[in-house]
């Protein structure tokens, strides 16, 4: 514990002097898609200031791409790395974000939806294999699962998908979400083609589920479940989605697989204190459970650099302070990017290339 703090606050301390030299060196140039960059969102401390960013691993290149007038959520990398979508404010269905997508090639963002969800308990939309389509929840009549055609400027007509937390297969045929077609209060992870046509249920649990995320080889889901209003108590499942076969990895959520496949790394609540979070490794098979984190901060939401050999992660230790923080898996190495001290960061994204 006295090393990890003594660690962040000498990411402090390099956070300070890289803003007082200044970084000289060149950002990736706009009309480019970047390689191996983390995007993030970010706020301004005492500013009512948002910005989508990138910065390379090593602190240098920092840019913001686009700013906007309210939070930004959960960035996400369309397949070949050209297009960033996000979500700015929409909180709750009372209140409804817009979707927006970001093309490094025009170097501006578009809106795809104004009544986008975002929801901090899970990801809230998600790109098709092929980057043409993006899956988003719609924020209205309840909540619904809708699709964005990128090629044609335009919502697909698909039957009703009644549901929020989108996450599409790996072979672009359907779709995890979870949904509240079960019990009363209860929300299930159910799969949906992707034409919103034949709606399965996955797993029915006690409670609710959230954030699905498929392994590389579509074999796989992860997901976390908890007793219906008590999101502290999220437990990490694995399903096998032929033989809906279940694995319980313990407390843990915001799962991440590696490119891979072989790893997942997820969140789970600290040993010493219920109000830290480390970052955590499991095996796809459940097995050689280990930490990447000891911290006296909230560590949350994995992503996973193109080669599978580095994590970015965010390392909150109050709500105006935070940090990107970089864990390098061989030899196994810790360092926090030295962002402008104003910046308070939010959930990374890694690119995929």
């Amino acid at each position: 514990m006295a090393r990890y703090l003594a660690f962040v606050l000498a990411a402090v301390l390099a956070a300070l002097l890289a803003t007082a030299c200044g970084d000289d060196t060149v950002a990736p140039p706009a009309g480019v898609a970047p390689t191996d960059v983390i995007a993030f969102a970010a706020s301004e401390v005492g500013e009512q200031s948002y910005g989508l960013y990138l910065v390379r691993p090593d602190s240098s290149g920092l840019r913001m791409l686009v700013d906007e007038t309210d939070a930004i959520s959960f960035p996400r990398w369309s397949p070949d790395g050209d297009r960033i979508a996000y979500i700015v404010g929409g909180q709750d269905q009372e209140r409804p974000g817009l979707l927006r997508v970001y093309d490094f090639q025009t170097d501006r963002a578009i809106t795809v939806s104004e009544r986008a969800g975002a929801s901090p308990l899970g990801l809230a939309a998600s790109w098709s294999p092929d980057g043409r389509r993006l899956a988003f929840f719609e924020a209205t009549d309840g909540g619904r699962v809708r699709i964005f055609d990128l090629e044609r400027s335009r919502l697909i007509d698909t039957a009703e998908i009644p549901g929020t937390q989108p996450d599409w297969s790996p072979d672009g045929n359907s779709l995890a979400i979870v949904s509240p077609e079960g019990s009363a209060g209860e929300q299930d992870l159910y799969l949906v083609a992707a034409n919103g046509e034949e709606l399965r249920r996955l797993a029915e649990r006690p409670g609710v589920e959230g954030n699905p995320r498929w392994s590389p080889d579509g074999k796989l889901l992860a997901f976390w479940g908890a007793p219906e209003g008590q999101p502290d108590l999220r437990q990490l499942v694995l399903i096998e989605v032929e033989s809906g076969r279940l694995t319980e990895l313990g407390a843990g959520y915001a799962a991440a697989w590696s490119p891979d496949g072989e790893l997942l790394a997820y969140t789970k609540p600290g040993t010493d204190n219920a109000s830290t979070r480390d970052i955590f490794l499991v095996r796809a098979d459940g097995s050689d459970v280990r930490p990447l984190s000891e911290s006296v901060t909230l560590d949350v939401w994995p992503s996973w650099s193109p080669g599978g050999d580095r994590l970015v992660y965010l390392a909150q230790a109050t709500p105006r302070t935070a940090f990107l923080c970089i864990v390098q898996l061989a030899p196994e190495t810790r360092d926090c990017l030295a962002l402008p001290d104003e910046l308070v960061p939010a959930a990374p994204a890694w690119s995929p290339q």
